[in-house]
């Protein structure tokens, strides 16, 4: 943690918080940055659980501490997450479009004493050049996917690949349904298209950039569903695909998906020599995510289920076999 500031100093953070606040928009999170100052008043005391799922996961399954980790934090917003991990020790390159989003996002990180660790760049993530970047133990793409329309989803996964050396945590928004349907280099994908900002009649340029959670320049996204989600992360490259179910955060809702998928070298079987070189197997959208299931776990089976313990089962059992 940064030495505590005195006198004048103490002062100036709390004027340039206040600057920050009137020149952009208030924080949406409750942050603590030092000597008494938080990012804003109110909110849950016990702050946004993302932030210690976060670095709990990453604590628990990365393969060295997150002090030698290298982050990037893509779409970052107000930087919350990327400068988390900086307090951490880890070294952090943050990336969003917006100017106003990256002035909360440096503002942020100067106040809690990462910068000499912290770097936050305006850029578009669909754009990114990893030869220029460089490779990193982990990626955060955190409520960034469903802002992407459908022809940018494989592009965009497989840049997300090239990026991670470990692996990339994904927070995103899911299709229930398969509604809508695209293909990609001959692969099918399932969903529903959501209309952004931009899409909607009469939204200008300014508008649109004023809109700090948002598309940045197309007007329609895809919603992708769960198990066509996971198809397009494998067809990205990745090797394996994780989804937390706990602890509990806010956005463990069942439009919402918390996925680590693994940056690995595809494994060799030994007892059955060749496998390697078969595609894995794609979830079925027709099955939704559950695949085969047991015939009691459908409506249609558990009232079979029921009535078999009954007497009147019995007799209609002896009426068929008359």
């Amino acid at each position: 943690m940064p030495p505590p500031l005195t006198g004048e100093a103490a002062g100036d953070l709390e004027r340039r918080l206040a600057e920050t606040v009137e020149t952009v928009a208030p924080y949406s999170r409750r942050i603590y940055l030092r000597d008494g100052v938080w990012t804003r008043e109110g909110g849950d005391p016990g702050g946004d659980f993302r932030l210690r799922w976060l670095l709990q996961l990453v604590g628990d399954l990365a393969p060295k501490p997150i002090s030698e980790l290298r982050v990037l934090d893509l779409g970052c917003e107000e930087g919350v997450f990327g400068v988390e991990f900086a307090r951490h020790g880890a070294e952090v390159v943050a990336v969003d479009g917006r100017e106003a989003n990256l002035n909360h996002t440096r503002f942020l990180a100067e106040a809690v004493g990462v910068t000499d660790r912290f770097r936050a760049i305006r850029g578009d993530v669909r754009r990114l050049n990893p030869d220029e970047l460089g490779r990193f133990d982990v990626v955060l793409c955190l409520g960034l996917l469903y802002h992407l329309d459908k022809s940018d989803l494989l592009p965009f996964a497989r840049l997300l690949r090239s990026l991670s050396g470990w692996g990339t945590v994904i927070q995103t928004k899911i299709a229930l349904r398969p509604r809508q349907r695209f293909e990609a280099e001959g692969r099918v994908y399932t969903g529903h298209s959501y209309l952004e900002p931009l899409g909607l009649h009469g939204t200008t340029a300014a508008e649109n950039e004023a809109h700090r959670k948002a598309s940045l320049t197309n007007p329609e996204s895809f919603w992708l569903t769960r198990p066509s989600l996971v198809n397009l992360l494998i067809d990205a490259g990745f090797t394996s695909v994780v989804e937390h179910v706990g602890p509990y955060t806010q956005t463990a809702a069942d439009d919402w998906a918390s996925m680590l998928a693994a940056s690995g070298e595809a494994a060799e079987v030994y007892s059955v020599p060749g496998a390697s070189q078969y595609p894995p197997p794609r979830w079925d959208e027709s099955r939704g995510r559950m695949g085969h299931m047991n015939p009691i776990s459908t409506r249609r089976g558990w009232v079979k289920y029921r009535l078999r313990r009954t007497r009147l089962w019995g007799r209609l059992r002896r009426l068929r076999s008359r």
